[in-house]
């Protein structure tokens, strides 16, 4: 006969063994979104104006063509007080929370982004 920490801790293992089957789920995903990306070439530029509406509109409608878009970052783009990497990834973040997208990589100075899928309604 079973008592109720063993269940408790059965129901555990397995809620536990299926975070894990979607965790992985998930990272195989991003490495298919990789292979993809390797191919592509960058179909938008952000330079010095860096990333203003006319990129973000222009992200947009990419998104909904192509699901996987990748962005050059030009050097002009990097030229205010902070340099480097830091501001890269900056850029990125300032990009993905106004086109609602996922960050799939960051490359040198590409940024490769995907659409996020539509969630249901509850």
């Amino acid at each position: 006969m079973m008592n109720n920490d063993g269940y408790i801790n059965k129901a555990y293992k397995l809620s536990r063994m299926e975070a894990i089957k979607g965790a992985g789920a998930m990272e195989s995903i991003t490495q298919e979104l990789k292979k993809k990306a390797a191919g592509l070439e960058p179909i938008i530029r952000i330079g010095k104006n860096g990333v203003n509406i006319g990129v973000i509109d222009e992200l947009r409608m990419h998104l909904k063509k192509r699901k996987l878009v990748k962005i050059r970052v030009l050097r002009t783009a990097l030229m205010d007080e902070t340099r480097g990497k830091g501001n890269i990834n900056r850029i990125a973040e300032e990009i993905t929370e106004s086109c609602s997208c996922r960050l799939v990589q960051i490359i040198g100075f590409n940024i490769i982004v995907c659409a996020e899928k539509a969630k249901k309604p509850a």
